[in-house]
């Protein structure tokens, strides 16, 4: 909470600055507001470092239009650094899943990319040993309606 304090420090031209930077990045001024919000760290990103962001998720795949919707529904994306997300990509990668299909992932629930390693692969193999697939898995994220924030223990169903 102290943290964000600190975006009370800033000068009105800092904002302004960091509003048009982020509306020439494609962002409207309502998706702004909403995510500085949310994360008011934001502010504090030059326009350069969310854009060398930007550029390297469009360079996993990404679209520049998944990558505003991402960073719309999840703000805190801008928090991470290019090294997080390559390891992030690495991480899933060693699970199995392709490139193309962790950018389907992301775009569907870009959370994916902000959980913690071992939880992420514990709920996956938890997910494998009741015997859904991995593209099983995929379709259930895919659909949004699966929440994998909840802690899923494995439980048996006696009747």
């Amino acid at each position: 909470m102290v943290e964000n304090a600190r975006v009370l420090c800033y000068s009105v031209n800092h904002y302004e600055n960091r509003i048009a930077d982020m509306k020439e990045l494609g962002y409207s001024l309502k998706q702004i507001i909403e995510m500085t919000s949310i994360n008011p760290i934001i502010y504090s990103n030059s326009k350069e470092v969310l854009n060398e962001k930007i550029s390297f998720l469009e360079s996993l795949g990404f679209s520049h239009d998944d990558v505003i919707k991402m960073t719309c529904e999840l703000p805190s994306l801008y928090g991470f650094s290019v090294d997080t997300f390559k390891e992030k990509i690495a991480f899933l990668s060693s699970l199995g899943y392709s490139l193309p299909q962790i950018v389907k992932m992301s775009i569907s629930s870009p959370q994916i990319l902000s959980f913690n390693n071992e939880a992420l692969k514990s709920k996956f193999n938890l997910l494998k040993s009741f015997g859904y697939s991995e593209e099983e898995i995929i379709k259930m994220i895919l659909l949004k309606k699966f929440n994998l924030k909840h802690n899923y223990k494995k439980e048996s169903c006696d009747f």
